[in-house]
């Protein structure tokens, strides 16, 4: 499981949600590159029977920059909603201050007890879990070998705790990085290897051009 490269509104600090036209920004090109090379140098042996993207554009993005790159034989990437985030569409296109102003009491649930969160008209974490684990089992179970999914924070961080069997209570205490990749390998059970690893990215955005070639 791979999170999408930081996108404008990151960088804005505003709530994307599932605003449309949210691209990435040259410094999540630029660490959607920079994952693809390694993993293209490093990890030749890497090469996914599926690539599976949320439909979210900064998501899509990321996947068509990893297949280009990384040279790996899939040349499709195939979308799967389940794989969306987290579905808030009151705060979409409002700053953290906005949103505090407005939903005062929901944004202290979301912040700090998310599991317990509600607001109607929107997603609750318990609904994240469930399509995303549905998500998970199917697309597993559908390949042999190595699959990738390109999808959001909240969908990796929920797969995570259902695998560990933790409670959704712990939601804030697993960090997902921009461009991070989680893996977990089947044996007997689902086993996790990694949790949130990205190459060694010494990157800011005044040289995002640098390291993408860019004159």
């Amino acid at each position: 499981m791979i999170r999408h490269g930081t996108s404008r509104w990151n960088e804005l600090g505003i709530h994307q949600g599932r605003a449309v036209g949210v691209s990435l920004s040259p410094t999540g090109v630029a660490e959607a590159t920079i994952l693809a090379n390694f993993l293209a140098n490093f990890l030749t042996h890497w090469n996914p029977s599926a690539v599976y993207s949320s439909p979210l554009q900064r998501a899509s993005e990321t996947a068509e920059i990893l297949i280009r790159r990384a040279g790996w034989e899939v040349r499709e990437i195939s979308i799967d909603d389940r794989l969306n985030e987290w579905d808030i569409p009151q705060w979409e296109g409002k700053t953290a201050a906005e949103i505090k102003r407005y939903y005062p009491l929901e944004y202290s649930q979301f912040q700090i007890n998310p599991h317990q969160f509600a607001l109607q008209g929107a997603e609750t974490l318990s609904d994240v879990r469930k399509r995303a684990m549905q998500a998970f089992d199917d697309l597993v179970t559908s390949h042999a070998g190595l699959i990738v999914m390109v999808t959001h924070a909240a969908v990796i961080r929920a797969v995570v705790l259902t695998l560990l069997g933790a409670p959704l209570a712990n939601y804030r205490r697993i960090m997902v990085d921009p461009c991070s990749a989680t893996l977990v390998i089947f044996r007997n059970k689902p086993e996790i290897q990694v949790i949130n690893w990205t190459p060694k990215l010494q990157l800011v955005q005044d040289n995002a051009k640098e390291v993408l070639g860019v004159v």
